[in-house]
Protein backbone atom coordinates (compact mmCIF):
# COMPACT_ATOMS: atom_id res chain seq x y z
CA UNK A 1 0.00 0.00 0.00
CA UNK A 2 1.60 3.17 -1.01
CA UNK A 3 2.00 5.89 1.66
CA UNK A 4 -1.21 7.71 -0.45
CA UNK A 5 -3.19 5.11 0.21
CA UNK A 6 -2.27 4.90 4.26
CA UNK A 7 -2.56 8.54 4.75
CA UNK A 8 -6.13 8.64 3.11
CA UNK A 9 -7.21 5.19 4.91
CA UNK A 10 -5.86 6.75 8.16
CA UNK A 11 -7.81 10.18 8.26
CA UNK A 12 -11.01 8.25 7.07
CA UNK A 13 -10.66 6.34 10.23
CA UNK A 14 -10.07 9.12 12.47
CA UNK A 15 -13.42 10.86 10.94
CA UNK A 16 -15.37 8.04 11.08
CA UNK A 17 -14.58 7.58 15.28
CA UNK A 18 -15.03 11.08 15.45
CA UNK A 19 -18.55 11.24 13.29
CA UNK A 20 -19.58 8.08 15.90
CA UNK A 21 -18.42 9.67 19.45
CA UNK A 22 -20.07 12.44 18.52
CA UNK A 23 -23.50 10.88 17.91
CA UNK A 24 -23.24 9.21 21.50
CA UNK A 25 -26.52 7.81 20.90
CA UNK A 26 -27.00 6.66 24.41
CA UNK A 27 -27.76 8.83 27.72
CA UNK A 28 -28.73 8.37 31.39
CA UNK A 29 -30.57 10.05 33.96
CA UNK A 30 -30.34 10.54 37.51
CA UNK A 31 -33.38 8.60 39.03
CA UNK A 32 -32.85 8.56 42.35
CA UNK A 33 -35.95 9.78 42.85
CA UNK A 34 -37.97 6.72 42.33
CA UNK A 35 -36.92 5.20 44.88
CA UNK A 36 -38.73 5.77 48.12
CA UNK A 37 -35.15 6.32 50.92
CA UNK A 38 -32.68 8.64 48.67
CA UNK A 39 -30.16 8.01 51.72
CA UNK A 40 -29.87 3.85 51.43
CA UNK A 41 -26.66 2.11 51.34
CA UNK A 42 -26.18 -0.62 49.68
CA UNK A 43 -22.49 -2.00 50.83
CA UNK A 44 -21.03 -4.14 48.50
CA UNK A 45 -24.03 -6.88 47.32
CA UNK A 46 -27.33 -6.70 45.56
CA UNK A 47 -28.87 -8.14 42.83
CA UNK A 48 -31.35 -6.86 40.05
CA UNK A 49 -33.75 -9.58 39.17
CA UNK A 50 -38.16 -9.82 39.28
CA UNK A 51 -38.25 -10.76 42.60
CA UNK A 52 -42.37 -11.31 43.05
CA UNK A 53 -42.74 -13.03 39.34
CA UNK A 54 -44.86 -9.83 38.13
CA UNK A 55 -42.42 -9.41 34.68
CA UNK A 56 -40.87 -6.43 36.32
CA UNK A 57 -37.54 -5.93 37.68
CA UNK A 58 -36.54 -5.33 41.48
CA UNK A 59 -33.89 -5.07 43.14
CA UNK A 60 -32.56 -7.08 46.72
CA UNK A 61 -30.40 -4.84 48.43
CA UNK A 62 -28.79 -5.15 51.86
CA UNK A 63 -29.00 -1.77 53.68
CA UNK A 64 -25.35 -1.20 55.12
CA UNK A 65 -24.45 -4.52 54.07
CA UNK A 66 -26.83 -6.38 56.20
CA UNK A 67 -30.69 -5.64 56.42
CA UNK A 68 -32.24 -7.11 53.62
CA UNK A 69 -34.55 -5.12 51.71
CA UNK A 70 -36.81 -6.30 48.56
CA UNK A 71 -37.52 -3.32 46.65
CA UNK A 72 -40.18 -3.85 44.18
CA UNK A 73 -40.94 -2.28 41.27
CA UNK A 74 -44.50 -0.45 40.97
CA UNK A 75 -46.35 -0.28 37.14
CA UNK A 76 -45.38 3.81 37.32
CA UNK A 77 -41.84 2.95 37.55
CA UNK A 78 -41.50 4.01 41.15
CA UNK A 79 -40.37 1.42 43.82
CA UNK A 80 -41.45 0.20 47.26
CA UNK A 81 -38.67 -0.69 49.61
CA UNK A 82 -39.97 -3.90 51.80
CA UNK A 83 -37.93 -4.68 54.86
CA UNK A 84 -36.73 -8.24 55.59
CA UNK A 85 -34.96 -7.84 58.58
CA UNK A 86 -31.44 -8.52 59.46
CA UNK A 87 -29.67 -10.73 57.06
CA UNK A 88 -27.69 -12.64 59.97
CA UNK A 89 -24.80 -10.25 60.78
CA UNK A 90 -24.12 -6.45 61.86
CA UNK A 91 -20.92 -6.91 59.42
CA UNK A 92 -21.61 -6.41 55.79
CA UNK A 93 -22.00 -8.99 53.18
CA UNK A 94 -19.61 -9.98 50.69
CA UNK A 95 -21.68 -12.37 48.67
CA UNK A 96 -25.58 -12.75 47.69
CA UNK A 97 -27.68 -14.67 45.17
CA UNK A 98 -31.21 -14.08 44.60
CA UNK A 99 -33.30 -17.39 43.53
CA UNK A 100 -36.85 -18.93 44.20
CA UNK A 101 -35.35 -21.90 46.75
CA UNK A 102 -39.14 -23.58 47.70
CA UNK A 103 -40.67 -23.19 44.38
CA UNK A 104 -43.18 -20.91 45.50
CA UNK A 105 -42.93 -18.32 42.69
CA UNK A 106 -41.20 -15.80 44.85
CA UNK A 107 -37.15 -15.00 45.05
CA UNK A 108 -35.19 -15.85 48.37
CA UNK A 109 -31.61 -14.63 48.85
CA UNK A 110 -28.51 -16.30 49.97
CA UNK A 111 -26.15 -13.90 51.98
CA UNK A 112 -22.76 -14.55 52.91
CA UNK A 113 -20.57 -12.78 55.53
CA UNK A 114 -16.94 -12.91 56.17
CA UNK A 115 -17.13 -16.41 57.82
CA UNK A 116 -20.82 -17.33 57.85
CA UNK A 117 -23.66 -17.90 55.53
CA UNK A 118 -27.15 -17.52 55.83
CA UNK A 119 -30.82 -18.09 53.97
CA UNK A 120 -33.73 -15.47 54.07
CA UNK A 121 -36.81 -16.97 53.30
CA UNK A 122 -39.88 -14.95 51.52
CA UNK A 123 -43.83 -16.23 51.68
CA UNK A 124 -45.47 -15.43 48.56
CA UNK A 125 -47.17 -11.90 50.14
CA UNK A 126 -43.93 -10.94 51.17
CA UNK A 127 -44.82 -10.21 54.44
CA UNK A 128 -43.33 -12.83 56.56
CA UNK A 129 -39.64 -13.76 56.01
CA UNK A 130 -37.72 -16.16 57.47
CA UNK A 131 -34.36 -16.34 58.11
CA UNK A 132 -32.38 -19.26 58.62
CA UNK A 133 -29.24 -20.12 61.52
CA UNK A 134 -26.08 -20.08 59.64
CA UNK A 135 -25.19 -22.93 57.13
CA UNK A 136 -23.19 -25.69 58.08
CA UNK A 137 -19.54 -24.50 57.11
CA UNK A 138 -15.64 -26.42 56.79
CA UNK A 139 -12.71 -25.01 59.15
CA UNK A 140 -11.91 -22.65 56.68
CA UNK A 141 -14.15 -20.73 55.12
CA UNK A 142 -14.88 -17.17 53.71
CA UNK A 143 -17.68 -16.94 51.20
CA UNK A 144 -16.57 -14.74 48.38
CA UNK A 145 -19.15 -15.26 45.60
CA UNK A 146 -22.38 -17.12 45.61
CA UNK A 147 -24.93 -19.16 42.87
CA UNK A 148 -28.05 -21.05 42.78
CA UNK A 149 -28.36 -24.30 39.91
CA UNK A 150 -29.87 -27.29 40.12
CA UNK A 151 -26.46 -29.39 40.21
CA UNK A 152 -28.72 -32.75 40.81
CA UNK A 153 -31.27 -32.22 38.30
CA UNK A 154 -34.03 -32.95 41.03
CA UNK A 155 -36.23 -29.66 40.69
CA UNK A 156 -34.82 -27.37 43.31
CA UNK A 157 -32.20 -25.24 43.22
CA UNK A 158 -28.65 -25.73 45.42
CA UNK A 159 -26.28 -23.25 46.25
CA UNK A 160 -22.77 -22.95 45.46
CA UNK A 161 -20.61 -21.11 47.68
CA UNK A 162 -17.24 -19.52 46.58
CA UNK A 163 -14.74 -19.88 49.62
CA UNK A 164 -11.64 -17.50 49.49
CA UNK A 165 -9.58 -19.52 51.79
CA UNK A 166 -10.28 -23.04 50.70
CA UNK A 167 -12.24 -25.24 48.77
CA UNK A 168 -15.63 -24.02 47.33
CA UNK A 169 -18.70 -25.21 49.10
CA UNK A 170 -21.81 -26.68 48.04
CA UNK A 171 -25.22 -27.39 49.38
CA UNK A 172 -28.11 -29.73 48.36
CA UNK A 173 -31.62 -28.40 48.41
CA UNK A 174 -33.69 -30.72 50.76
CA UNK A 175 -36.59 -30.72 48.43
CA UNK A 176 -38.27 -28.03 51.06
CA UNK A 177 -35.90 -25.15 50.09
CA UNK A 178 -33.16 -25.58 52.91
CA UNK A 179 -29.67 -26.00 53.50
CA UNK A 180 -28.96 -28.30 56.19
CA UNK A 181 -25.90 -30.00 54.77
CA UNK A 182 -22.45 -29.59 52.55
CA UNK A 183 -22.64 -31.68 49.52
CA UNK A 184 -20.41 -33.24 47.58
CA UNK A 185 -21.87 -33.40 44.31
CA UNK A 186 -18.05 -33.10 42.62
CA UNK A 187 -14.30 -32.33 43.51
CA UNK A 188 -14.13 -28.79 44.00
CA UNK A 189 -10.14 -28.94 44.43
CA UNK A 190 -8.06 -27.20 42.05
CA UNK A 191 -5.04 -28.55 40.19
CA UNK A 192 -2.11 -27.84 42.74
CA UNK A 193 -3.24 -25.88 45.17
CA UNK A 194 -4.89 -25.68 48.49
CA UNK A 195 -8.26 -25.32 46.66
CA UNK A 196 -8.76 -21.60 47.82
CA UNK A 197 -8.93 -18.22 45.72
CA UNK A 198 -12.69 -18.87 44.23
CA UNK A 199 -13.66 -15.51 43.02
CA UNK A 200 -17.06 -15.99 41.21
CA UNK A 201 -18.78 -18.76 39.63
CA UNK A 202 -20.87 -19.08 36.39
CA UNK A 203 -23.46 -21.59 35.44
CA UNK A 204 -24.04 -22.48 32.00
CA UNK A 205 -24.21 -25.24 29.35
CA UNK A 206 -20.26 -24.65 27.50
CA UNK A 207 -20.24 -27.33 25.67
CA UNK A 208 -23.98 -27.24 24.23
CA UNK A 209 -25.06 -30.83 24.93
CA UNK A 210 -27.76 -29.90 26.95
CA UNK A 211 -27.01 -29.86 30.81
CA UNK A 212 -25.23 -27.04 32.45
CA UNK A 213 -21.30 -26.93 33.56
CA UNK A 214 -19.69 -24.75 35.89
CA UNK A 215 -16.53 -21.78 34.94
CA UNK A 216 -15.12 -20.41 38.25
CA UNK A 217 -12.23 -17.51 38.32
CA UNK A 218 -10.03 -17.39 40.99
CA UNK A 219 -7.42 -14.73 42.00
CA UNK A 220 -4.36 -14.98 44.99
CA UNK A 221 -2.76 -11.29 45.07
CA UNK A 222 0.95 -12.03 45.88
CA UNK A 223 1.63 -15.29 43.76
CA UNK A 224 3.31 -16.60 41.04
CA UNK A 225 1.17 -16.32 37.78
CA UNK A 226 1.47 -20.03 37.60
CA UNK A 227 0.39 -20.63 41.43
CA UNK A 228 -2.36 -23.37 41.13
CA UNK A 229 -4.79 -20.70 43.60
CA UNK A 230 -4.81 -18.65 40.05
CA UNK A 231 -5.79 -20.98 38.19
CA UNK A 232 -9.61 -20.43 37.08
CA UNK A 233 -10.99 -24.06 36.86
CA UNK A 234 -13.39 -25.39 34.41
CA UNK A 235 -15.77 -28.19 35.58
CA UNK A 236 -17.76 -30.07 32.74
CA UNK A 237 -20.91 -31.66 33.49
CA UNK A 238 -20.63 -35.22 31.78
CA UNK A 239 -24.82 -35.84 31.98
CA UNK A 240 -24.27 -38.40 34.19
CA UNK A 241 -24.26 -37.25 37.84
CA UNK A 242 -20.36 -36.98 37.29
CA UNK A 243 -18.39 -33.66 36.72
CA UNK A 244 -14.82 -33.62 35.29
CA UNK A 245 -12.50 -30.80 35.62
CA UNK A 246 -11.32 -29.58 32.34
CA UNK A 247 -7.55 -28.16 33.33
CA UNK A 248 -6.40 -29.57 29.42
CA UNK A 249 -3.43 -26.98 28.57
CA UNK A 250 -4.06 -24.01 26.54
CA UNK A 251 -1.12 -21.99 25.02
CA UNK A 252 -0.83 -19.11 27.06
CA UNK A 253 -3.09 -19.49 30.03
CA UNK A 254 -5.80 -21.59 31.81
CA UNK A 255 -9.01 -20.61 32.69
CA UNK A 256 -10.38 -17.85 30.88
CA UNK A 257 -8.21 -18.57 28.19
CA UNK A 258 -9.69 -22.54 28.24
CA UNK A 259 -12.96 -21.52 28.46
CA UNK A 260 -12.63 -18.82 25.50
CA UNK A 261 -10.84 -21.02 23.23
CA UNK A 262 -13.93 -24.23 24.24
CA UNK A 263 -16.57 -21.40 23.19
CA UNK A 264 -14.72 -20.45 20.14
CA UNK A 265 -14.17 -23.83 18.94
CA UNK A 266 -18.42 -23.70 18.65
CA UNK A 267 -18.87 -20.93 16.43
Amino acid sequence: MTNSCTRTLLICLIFLSANVSAQNPFSFTNANAKFSSATFRSGNALSVVDMNGDGMDDIARLSQGNALFYTIQRTNQTFNNISAGNAGSTGSAWAMVVGDVDNNGVRDVAIGFGSNSYLMKANTALTTFTLSSALPKPGSYFPQNMNFSDIDNDGFIDLYVCNDIAPSVMYGNNGSGSYPAMTNFFSTANTGSDGSGNYGSIFTDIDNDGDIDLYVPHCRQSTAANDGRRLDMLHINNGNGTWTLDDAPVPGARGFEKLRHDLDSQF
